[in-house]
């Protein structure tokens, strides 16, 4: 074996690491897509539900971080104009 040919475990770690963002910057990629179609198809609140993890956690300038109350996508159900304010609990 020449020396540029030989297995080299530490450039097949670095090599696995690098393809691993790959994967994930993919995954976020159709995570993002998606929901972007979930809301495009009337806020299909069950769809968009079971994208999160029942401890997921919504992020809001106005309300800080707080816990997802795991009934949130009933909200989504409703229509609209009868939709009250998002119930969450802080963390």
């Amino acid at each position: 074996m020449t020396e540029e040919n030989r297995f080299d475990p530490a450039r097949v770690e670095r090599i696995e690491r690098r393809l691993q963002v790959l994967e994930d910057a993919e995954a976020i990629r159709n995570l993002k897509a998606r929901y972007a179609a979930l809301c495009d198809n009337q806020y299909d609140a069950d769809g968009i539900a079971m994208l999160f993890t029942e401890d997921a956690l919504w992020e809001s300038p106005g309300l800080g971080l707080a816990r997802i109350v795991p009934q949130w996508h009933k909200h989504l159900a409703m229509p609209q104009s009868l939709r009250p304010n998002v119930v969450l609990q802080r963390s």
